[in-house]
């Protein structure tokens, strides 16, 4: 029989090596597709972020600028109102007016009033001389430059009393009667 005498070791370290360096690869692959894998899901994630912050800053800004358009189109049309306030004629105002200064018996047949024309109006009256004193009254306001008399015509009523009716074409100064009647 033979003896077999072996002073050399057994090789069985060289097959651990070649794969303690595979696994230390496949493990080097896995970690860094896993920080990979991370940082893709986190880029994901900030871009949402930041599309969410855009589209909420895209929306107080349309906002604002809608605040903003409200508060110009507030302020113009506050603006307007004031300037119609003043070009206001006080039409009803004149009407009471005159209605006022008409004589006791005496009352409008017609009115008619137009800021750029002027007043004509036709007053009927029981007696001439409320015609010449309603005539008068209207000659002494200061916010009438003229008066016109158009006609005065006489006539008798069913109930045979005479009556007369005045017709009249009157001036008015604008800016004079804004004045006064505020």
């Amino acid at each position: 029989m033979v003896v077999e005498i072996n002073f050399l070791q057994k090789e069985k370290n060289k097959q651990i090596v070649p794969s303690f360096l595979g696994i230390a690869c496949l493990f080097l692959i896995l970690s860094a597709a896993t920080l990979l894998y991370i940082q893709y899901e986190s880029a994901v994630q900030q871009r949402n972020d930041l599309q969410q912050q855009l589209d909420a800053t895209v929306q107080q800004t349309t906002n604002d600028q809608s605040a903003n358009d409200l508060d110009r189109l507030r302020q113009q049309f506050s603006q307007q109102v004031d300037q119609l306030r003043s070009q206001v004629f006080p039409s009803t105002t004149l009407l009471d007016r005159m209605v006022a200064l008409l004589p006791a018996t005496g009352y409008f047949e017609s009115y008619t009033f137009d800021a750029s024309t002027g007043l004509e109006i036709v007053v009927k009256a029981n007696d001439l001389m409320e015609i010449a004193a309603y005539t008068s009254a209207l000659e002494r306001e200061a916010y009438i430059t003229n008066v016109d008399v158009a006609s005065i015509q006489g006539r008798q009523e069913a109930s045979n009393q005479n009556v007369y009716i005045a017709s009249y074409i009157i001036t008015i100064n604008n800016q004079s009667w804004i004045k006064e009647a505020n």
